[in-house]
C-alpha cells in the first residue's frame, strides 16, 4: 500500500514534484525530489495501473509506419545503410537491415492478430 492515503495527498505530491524538477543530484532538493518522485509513482501504480500494450494494439500502432516503409522500397536497400544518420533524437545508429528485420517479425506476428 503506498504511503499517501488520499487523492489530494497525491496531487500535492505531484505538484511538489514539478516544483522539484531541475533540481541538482545530491543536493537536499534533489533528494527530496527523488522521494516525493518514489511515492507519487507507488501511488499511481496502486490507483492508476497502466497495463503492457497488447499484441493488437502494437500491430494496430505499426501499420501504418510498416505500410510506408513498404511503399517506399525499403526492403531494396542496403542492410548496412544508416536510417537515422545526423538525427538528434535517435539514441544509436539504425540500419536499413534492424529495420528488415523488424519488418519480418511484424509479418510473423500479422497471422497471430489478424
Amino acid at each position: 500500500m503506498p504511503e499517501l492515503k488520499s487523492e489530494a495527498a497525491y496531487r500535492a505530491c505531484v505538484a511538489r514534484v514539478g516544483e522539484l524538477m531541475g533540481a541538482e543530484p545530491g543536493t537536499f532538493e534533489g533528494l527530496e525530489l527523488e522521494y516525493v518522485s518514489r511515492l507519487a509513482e507507488e501511488y499511481e501504480l496502486c490507483f492508476y495501473p497502466i497495463g503492457r500494450p497488447g499484441l493488437v494494439h502494437l500491430f494496430e500502432a505499426l501499420q501504418p509506419f510498416v505500410a510506408f516503409a513498404r511503399s517506399k522500397g525499403f526492403d531494396a536497400l542496403s542492410d548496412t545503410m544508416a536510417l537515422t544518420q545526423g538525427s538528434s533524437l535517435a539514441r544509436e545508429q539504425i540500419k536499413a537491415g534492424d529495420f528488415k528485420r523488424l519488418l519480418a517479425a511484424f509479418d510473423r506476428v500479422k497471422g497471430e492478430v489478424s
